[in-house]
């Protein structure tokens, strides 16, 4: 539960918190109250962190999965240009082969 509420919260949430929190233990006269302002205030603040570390370990994982499709469609990407590159290789080896075979031909006759 906690963590749905952390992650809707934003960081201009917790510092209108933090500046009501402030606004009404300034307000207040007794050390009881200060001291439960400043308590909700670190709360909240805890709370905020926790969600950013969530939601930084979320999108580290998301950046590696990333990196690892990236990684794949490069090798891929290798290994179709050497097979490209094999390819165009052995027809023009084929070509070559051919050409020779032709003059031998031509000189036979």
């Amino acid at each position: 539960m906690w963590s749905q509420q952390i992650l809707k919260a934003s960081k201009n949430d917790l510092h209108k918190r933090k500046y009501t929190i402030m606004h009404i233990s300034k307000a207040s006269n007794s050390d009881e109250d200060q001291k439960d302002a400043m308590m909700k205030w670190k709360d909240d603040h805890i709370f905020g962190l926790e969600g950013e570390i969530e939601y930084m370990e979320y999108h580290h994982e998301i950046a590696l999965e990333e990196l690892k499709c990236d990684a794949e469609n490069e090798r891929r990407s290798r290994n179709l240009e050497k097979a490209a590159h094999s390819q165009q290789k052995a027809e023009w080896d084929a070509e070559k082969e051919g050409y020779g075979q032709m003059a031998e031909n031509f000189w036979m006759i």
